[in-house]
């Protein structure tokens, strides 16, 4: 998935971490917290980028782009996937809540397998 647009805004998550940005063309795009500093030091509002990841629905059904490179005046930002240990290919800051957000993660996750399996067992139970 791709999308290219300007940042209308900056998201933060329950802890006041920077974790995403809002795109004029209404894309929702997130990132893992611990890079908000990096992302944000390169990226300012209005700022044109050009986002690649992947389509991810939450477990409370929004829909987003969960980045894994930006590219910003010809910069390219390499993003990994958030299952491995390296985040990003350049210099990195400190991920002090790396562990709340990975908690966080897995148990959005286990809801969402949750909120399927219920869904299963309620048609069979009927």
């Amino acid at each position: 998935m791709q999308a290219l647009g300007r940042i209308v805004s900056f998201h933060q998550n329950k802890h006041g971490d920077i974790d995403g940005f809002d795109l004029d063309e209404d894309t929702i795009v997130r990132f893992p917290p611990h890079l908000g500093a990096l992302v944000t030091s390169q990226l300012k509002l209005g700022t044109k980028v050009d986002v690649q990841g992947r389509r991810h629905r939450t477990s409370h059904g929004e829909i987003h782009l969960h980045a894994e490179s930006l590219r910003i005046r010809g910069k390219r930002i390499q993003l990994r996937d958030s299952s491995e240990r390296e985040d990003i290919a350049e210099d990195r800051p400190p991920r002090p809540d790396e562990n709340d957000w990975m908690t966080k993660q897995q148990a959005d996750q286990m809801i969402d397998e949750l909120r399927k399996i219920r869904l299963l067992l309620e048609k069979h139970v009927k």
